[in-house]
């Protein structure tokens, strides 16, 4: 597998410190499987995912009239709206047919992260960079973008700026690399993968072992730095997680978080 340089995507810089918050479970199956878990983009919680800014739909009816004097036709409301909509059908499906997986970037542990992405005490945080991410993919056959997530006002704001993405053309992968700027905490680096069998998607999900997503191979050994535990873990649960990578046969090293450092009067 090789990652492919993609003009749409916002390439992150190799030494970028990421991180990805799991519960144990989750953590667990990635050391059983060697295998990264990709969702599918039309089953995350936010409703936006995929979608596009307010002033990129009210273009799309500019645009119609445009095309329609420039071939000197009469603009027909009624056939634009026709092709608005099979579009808006095609951004949809496009989501359905792209997998994504998804990290924090960030220097330190964060604290909006943990509670996030733990319901529970019972989890650990994993520290990697970006270099080690992708190389953990080495001996796999799947082809997977990668890229930093923008934020963006999605009600007055536009795809195309001359400094951040100076991308003018359309094109329908676009959304899969921005979000609302309310999730701008997040600090979200994804990698994103094509489902190639996109002609009967529903058929292709349904035979999954898990309809949500699938597993994509990575090599542990490459893509682990350091898992650190919850800052509120004890002794016990510290164990309890190194016992789950002995179990599996890694050597990996386990903090606890910095975040469980006494404070200093």
């Amino acid at each position: 597998m090789a990652f492919e340089e993609f003009k749409l995507c916002i390439k992150p810089k190799s030494n970028f410190t990421i991180w990805r918050y799991m519960n144990l479970e989750k953590f667990e199956s990635l050391l059983q499987n060697n295998a990264l878990f990709f969702c599918r983009a039309d089953r995350f919680s936010d409703p936006y995912e995929g979608s596009i800014p307010r002033r990129e739909a009210e273009y799309r009816i500019k645009e119609y009239a445009k095309i329609s004097a420039f071939s000197g036709n009469d603009f027909d409301p009624i056939k634009a709206q026709k092709g608005i909509d099979g579009i808006s059908n095609l951004h949809i499906l496009f989501k359905k047919q792209h997998i994504i997986n998804c990290w924090h970037i960030n220097n330190v542990e964060n604290d909006s992260m943990w509670q996030l992405y733990l319901k529970s005490n019972e989890g650990i945080a994993i520290k990697t960079t970006v270099d080690r991410l992708l190389r953990s993919f080495s001996n796999t056959d799947e082809k997977i973008l990668c890229s930093i997530i923008r934020y963006l006002d999605y009600e007055n704001d536009k795809w195309y700026d001359k400094d951040e993405y100076p991308i003018s053309s359309y094109n329908m992968f676009i959304p899969l690399v921005h979000k609302r700027r309310e999730f701008k905490q997040e600090e979200e680096i994804r990698l994103i993968n094509k489902i190639e069998k996109y002609r009967d998607l529903d058929k292709f999900w349904e035979q999954q072992p898990n309809r949500k997503g699938k597993n994509i191979n990575v090599e542990i050994e490459k893509l682990i730095d350091i898992v650190y535990c919850p800052p509120t873990s004890d002794d016990y649960q510290i164990d309890e997680i190194r016992k789950i990578i002995s179990k599996y046969n890694f050597d990996i090293k386990v903090l606890k978080s910095e975040l469980s450092k006494k404070p200093y009067y």
